[in-house]
């Protein structure tokens, strides 16, 4: 089941980074909730939306994983739309929740301090490949 769940944060990321929007509708429910710095939004075409706005990509760092819930510390890239040019970049931890091998939420954080309070999980959690 953690292989399962990790594969799927895994495709995810490799998705959203190649703006393979029929692969990221794929991999999260109908309904899915997405909170971040500009709110909360639901539905997978308001996700898919986002992937066009966004001009991010995500580098996985580590993984927590506890039953449904993994955090991924992860370094995040905005770029220019113009340019394609770095135009920020930080780390960040986004908790993804799963049900029945799809993607459910995903709530950013920005420190993995944050997320690891949202969550319960901790260092003791953390998934080594």
């Amino acid at each position: 089941m953690k292989e399962k769940i990790l594969e799927t944060i895994e495709n995810w990321h490799n998705a959203l980074n190649a703006k393979d929007k029929n692969h990221l509708a794929g991999l999260v429910k109908e309904d899915v909730k997405m909170v971040g710095p500009k709110g909360d939004v639901k539905g997978k075409n308001i996700m898919l939306d986002w992937v066009d706005r966004a001009n991010i990509t995500l580098t996985p760092k580590r993984y927590f994983l506890l039953d449904n819930t993994v955090i991924v510390e992860e370094t995040a890239v905005w770029h220019e739309a113009e340019t394609g040019k770095e135009s920020n970049t930080a780390i960040v931890a986004p908790v993804f929740v799963l049900e029945n091998g799809l993607i459910t939420s995903i709530h950013r954080h920005d420190s993995l301090h944050k997320a690891f309070e949202s969550t319960g999980l901790n260092e003791k959690n953390l998934i080594t490949k």
